[in-house]
């Protein structure tokens, strides 16, 4: 598959400088480009390895000029990244289903549009939603629920939920003895300790 420096100007809302039907076949870095890609170079030194690469096209960001290559220009370099990468990388797409190698416990509720992965470990009581996509290898532990559309789960936020067990961790942990470095030294010779 190839884009035009064109279809990819505006794709960034970029102005293209040369040749804009110039194929455009892969997305990388200047040290790791090949021939037919595009590169980006927001700074001088990154400028100067993009020109000696052997890319077709340069995304810049500012007044550069080159006799050699390509040019889109774009107001910021790091914005049309991002928004090129699902382009060039487009994220892998799951059909629906569970790999025969997944463990799903038989309480456990899996949505006919979820993905179960191989070697995947689905516990008791859990909820995996609507498109959700769980990859090879994951452990889901009990009544867990995954996906948007989750019953009773306006959006998970996975984030606060590990958060919140770390706090319910720490005030366990402050509950529990402790002992100084001396203090086991000390019950260890008294037979205290294993």
């Amino acid at each position: 598959m190839f884009f035009t420096a064109a279809e990819i100007a505006e794709k960034v809302r970029g102005e293209v400088i040369g040749d804009g039907s110039i194929h455009l076949t892969g997305f990388a870095p200047a040290g790791c480009a090949m021939v037919g890609d595009l590169t980006f170079a927001e700074q001088d030194s990154y400028f100067a390895a993009a020109e000696a690469s052997p890319a077709a096209a340069i995304l810049v960001a500012g007044a550069y000029a080159s006799p050699r290559k390509v040019l889109i220009r774009v107001r910021d370099a790091r914005v049309a990244v991002a928004r090129l990468l699902p382009l060039f990388f487009p994220p892998d797409l799951s059909e629906a289903g569970c790999h025969a190698s997944a463990a799903i416990a038989a309480s456990a509720r899996v949505d006919p549009t979820a993905y179960v992965g191989p070697h995947c470990v689905v516990g008791e009581g859990v909820h995996i939603g609507a498109r959700s996509v769980l990859m090879g290898g994951n452990h889901i532990g009990r009544d867990v629920r995954i996906g948007d559309d989750a019953p009773g789960v306006e959006k998970t936020d996975v984030a606060e939920a590990v958060a919140a067990r770390a706090r319910a961790h720490r005030v366990v942990e402050r509950e529990q003895p402790r002992f100084e470095f001396r203090q086991r030294i000390a019950a260890h010779r008294a037979g205290e300790l294993g």
